[in-house]
């Protein structure tokens, strides 16, 4: 297992089938033991290899299961829009539009040498995903870099009481993430998409490493409050970042009053064990 990010994993299921059943069968019951466990949906993608299963899982969602086999391989491919290759941005996509390149099966036009000559090393990536390669494995223990949390509204919304909700929402369940991975971090950030799905992030980088709930969301509020919410909000969202190990114990302020602060640690390890029990949503905190 290759974790990517706090939701989006890679699973290698390479010569499992007698243990497991098939493929198929592996991904419903992970769909359902996801659903029991913590009460949400998930998409997975299955595939030759990790760039189809992750551009699978993401057709879906936020509850599909997409199956790609080897003889779809081209079938797919053929279609597929360049837009929905990982690492593609504005530029590059703006470039391949440039060369009438709509879709992946259009790259197959080129040899490798132009697409390393028009793209430098990412020409090289294009050139294998037009063929249906990806040479990279799954990696277990991979480095997480950061842990978020983050929502797309059902509806726009410009209530700044319901935002700092939110804002508080997710910075809590990012502590507990911290916490349950044993990570504390330094650098908060702030992401907010409005309505006409422009973007806004602000970071703050704090002095000492932390994962505690109290910290995270007074600096998530904070940077939420210092942002301009001049339109609706579309989508908002709490991350940290600059990661360290958190089981060293954190430098205590001179101005912080020792009871308050063990008060508090003992309620985020009361939540945090109701949370892995029924799931990230089962409890949250009253209005201060």
């Amino acid at each position: 297992v290759e974790q990517v990010s706090i939701d989006e994993a890679y699973l290698d299921i390479t010569g499992t089938e007698n243990l497991f059943g098939c493929p198929e069968d592996i991904a419903r019951r992970i769909k359902e033991r996801v659903g029991k466990e913590t009460g949400l949906t998930c998409s997975i993608g299955i595939a030759p290899n990790k760039f189809m299963a992750k551009v699978a899982s993401d057709m879906n969602k936020p509850d599909g299961l997409k199956i790609i086999s080897d003889s779809e391989v081209d079938q797919f491919l053929s279609i597929l829009p360049v837009g929905k290759i990982p690492g593609v941005g504005k530029r590059t996509l703006e470039e391949l539009r440039r060369h009438s390149v709509k879709t992946v099966g259009d790259l197959k036009r080129f040899s490798k040498e132009q697409l390393l000559e028009d793209f430098g090393k990412f020409g090289l990536r294009l050139y294998n995903i037009a063929k249906g390669r990806d040479n990279e494995s799954v990696t277990p223990d991979r480095e997480i870099k950061s842990i978020s949390s983050e929502e797309t509204l059902q509806k726009d919304t410009g209530d700044l009481s319901k935002l700092k909700d939110l804002v508080k929402e997710h910075a809590e369940k990012v502590a507990w993430r911290l916490r349950n991975e044993e990570l504390k971090g330094k650098t908060i950030t702030i992401k907010i998409k409005f309505s006409d799905f422009s973007a806004f992030t602000k970071s703050q980088t704090i002095a000492e490493a932390t994962d505690s709930s109290k910290i995270l969301r007074d600096s998530a509020m904070k940077l939420f409050l210092d942002s301009p919410i001049k339109r609706k909000v579309r989508l908002i969202g709490v991350a940290v970042s600059n990661l360290d190990v958190g089981k060293k114990e954190a430098q205590m302020s001179l101005f912080e009053d020792p009871g308050k602060t063990d008060k508090n640690r003992k309620v985020e390890e009361a939540m945090d064990e109701i949370r892995g029990k029924f799931g990230g949503k089962v409890i949250e905190r009253g209005k201060e």
